[in-house]
């Protein structure tokens, strides 16, 4: 959701977001205070090439058991190294 409101407008946001929430699929998770302190752990592992938020969202798909989908390279090759599956939207298709 937070990603949502870095794209759209106020209003954008808030029209959809019931949309959104209520969909049949739509799970929402988080990271406990124990993945949060992982998060920062891998952060400096990894020299802080990526953001921590890409991190969270690396950790959250993993939890959610799901597929991390973003086009940045640098981001896909990183959530290997931690075991998490990452691909471009092309080529999940």
């Amino acid at each position: 959701m937070k990603e949502l409101q870095f794209i759209l407008t106020a209003d954008e946001f808030n029209k959809n977001r019931l949309t959104i929430i209520m969909q049949q699929n739509f799970r929402r998770i988080f990271l406990s205070d124990r993945e949060m302190a992982s998060a920062r752990k891998i952060e400096a592992e990894i020299n802080y090439e990526i953001s921590f938020y890409d991190i969270i969202h690396m950790l959250l798909a993993k939890q959610a058991d799901a597929i991390l989908i973003t086009r940045d390279q640098k981001l896909i090759k990183i959530a290997a190294r931690y075991g998490i599956e990452a691909k471009a939207p092309e080529d999940v298709l």
